[in-house]
């Protein structure tokens, strides 16, 4: 799980310096971006930390993918309601493309904390 971590950070990073080579103006880059940045970022320091506390550290990690998750709703909703809803379309495809790298961390994540669940424990 923490490779899939350091993956999962890295990715989205990526997806912050392809919304950043995106961006025409200081405030696409501001949208398209900042979370690329902010929850890549984040969730490559919980990575850093589950390295010594493996626990903690990828609890926050999933956190932040399903922060990361929930953000990239309203705004794949906006442009889809405004007819912006294209491959071609960088926001689109940045945005959405978070939210998808995100719900795959979150369903490898889910399966690493059944899998600890159901292993028999000494007691």
């Amino acid at each position: 799980m923490l490779f899939l971590t350091f993956l999962y950070a890295l990715s989205v990073l990526a997806m912050g310096a392809m919304g950043l080579a995106a961006a025409g103006s200081p405030e696409e880059a501001r949208s398209l971006a900042t979370p690329g940045f902010f929850f890549g970022g984040a969730t490559l320091l919980c990575a850093f930390f589950a390295l010594r506390e493996p626990r903690h550290g990828l609890a926050g990690a999933s956190f932040l993918a399903f922060l990361a998750a929930s953000s990239s709703i309203p705004a794949i909703a906006a442009l889809a309601s405004r007819s912006q809803a294209a491959w071609g379309n960088p926001p689109f495809m940045i945005t959405t493309a978070t939210f998808g790298l995100s719900l795959l961390y979150l369903a490898g994540a889910v399966h690493a904390w059944q899998k600890y669940r159901r292993k028999p424990r000494n007691e």
